[in-house]
């Protein structure tokens, strides 16, 4: 029978949380929310008139009656 000597067994324990770590953080980072929310915060402000087809903006502005 082998048995682990307790260091090789926290070098285990401490990659496996590890691993947990970087799976989080990749599936948190790639979320399409996440990816979505990046690109606008990105993103300048441009009036209507400045639009183009398939490109994330902010607009800005006021409604006139």
């Amino acid at each position: 029978m082998i048995l682990l000597v307790s260091n090789e067994v926290i070098i285990i324990i401490t990659v496996i949380i590890a691993i947990f770590g970087v799976i989080a953080f990749v599936s948190y980072y790639f979320a399409a929310k996440q990816v979505v929310l990046r690109k606008l915060s990105k993103a300048s402000y441009k009036s209507i008139g400045g639009l183009k087809p398939n490109e994330f903006t902010k607009v800005s502005g006021g409604i006139a009656c």
